[in-house]
């Protein structure tokens, strides 16, 4: 697969954000910078977004309800108040497993208060021909007179396994656009790469009580890169950037680098969507997280070492 030459320069942000770590830092003791205690207030924090008045929310992959996931529990979306002197949580909603989903990640806010969200595993025990872990969804959050209630937007079925044939693994977040359309990428899956999949875009879009999906595009293990990791995020022209886990990188060794990563821009055409532009990041890290863009077309992107943990760069793709 031959790619069009990069339109744009990547180089590592330096006014507007920190711009190099060399090492991974020194953590406190514990399970996140809120003090999670990895109980029934959750484990492992993966997902952090703000509402208009300065709330926080956010996704945690176990811990809630202990009697679920065999005492660990299966994931939490809490809400983070501000107060003094500390920030006070409140846990939302807690997953059970089984249809419903667990592991909840990445999150976008919807137009009326609800919270949307990704469930990276999904027990669908439903589903024929499903062994073990399969298939992941998209859910809807809405607040209640009481409670807050889970709804399953999308599911994303697999099968043989955890790395089936058609099997979905998200480790990124959610984006939405003006009209209520939801974006996302998934890590495995799609029709690159038999037989699992080298992930795609998707976007779903709302028709009557129910969700359509389309896939925007689908990685194919070549110079476009395979696994998805990073979030999207549209420019002022409405093209769509995100990052993978592995790319065709001059220059870059598998064996001597790890994963070759890399951050792609997605335009939009007549039919469809096609692979614009690709840009090598500096020491092929991994891009990882939400990516953000300004007015002036600028977007932002972190990347890590995940292969050897070595640091990892913030950077920036200038038009």
């Amino acid at each position: 697969m031959e790619l069009p030459p990069a339109v744009g320069t990547l180089a590592p942000a330096t006014a507007l954000v920190a711009a190099s770590f060399s090492n991974w830092p020194s953590l406190p003791a514990g399970c996140g910078s809120n003090a999670f205690k990895g109980g029934s207030d959750g484990s492992v924090p993966t997902s952090l977004i703000q509402n208009s008045s300065g709330i926080l929310f956010g996704a945690a992959l176990s811990g809630g309800n202990l009697n679920a996931c065999a005492g660990y529990g299966c994931g939490v979306v809490f809400q983070l108040s501000p107060g003094v002197p500390s920030w006070r949580e409140t846990v939302l909603y807690s997953f059970i497993g089984g249809i419903n989903g667990q592991s909840p990640a990445g999150l976008v806010l919807g137009s009326s208060g609800n919270i949307v969200g990704t469930a990276i595993i999904a027990n669908t025990s439903d589903l024929s021909n499903c062994a073990n872990f399969c298939g992941s969804l998209v859910f809807n959050l809405s607040k209640g007179s009481k409670n807050w209630q889970e709804s399953t937007i999308h599911k994303f079925p697999g099968q043989f396994g955890f790395l089936g044939a058609v099997s979905t693994q998200f480790f990124s977040g959610l984006i939405s656009d003006a009209s209520g359309n939801i974006y996302g990428t998934a890590y495995s899956g799609g029709k690159g790469c038999d037989p699992t999949g080298c992930g795609y875009v998707f976007k779903l879009s709302p028709e009557g009580a129910t969700w359509k999906e389309s896939t925007l595009y689908s990685f194919n293990g070549q110079a476009d890169g395979a696994g998805p990791t990073a979030g999207l995020v549209f420019d002022t022209a409405g093209n769509l950037y995100g990052g993978t886990q592995a790319g065709n990188v001059t220059g870059c060794d598998p064996f001597q680098n790890g994963y070759c990563g890399q951050l792609f821009k997605l335009s939009p055409g007549s039919n469809s969507w096609t692979i614009a532009a690709v840009f090598g990041t500096p020491f092929f890290w991994t891009p990882t997280g939400n990516m953000l863009s300004d007015s002036s077309g600028n977007v932002y992107a972190s990347a890590c070492d995940e292969y050897y943990y070595n640091g990892g760069d913030v950077l920036e793709l200038t038009p």
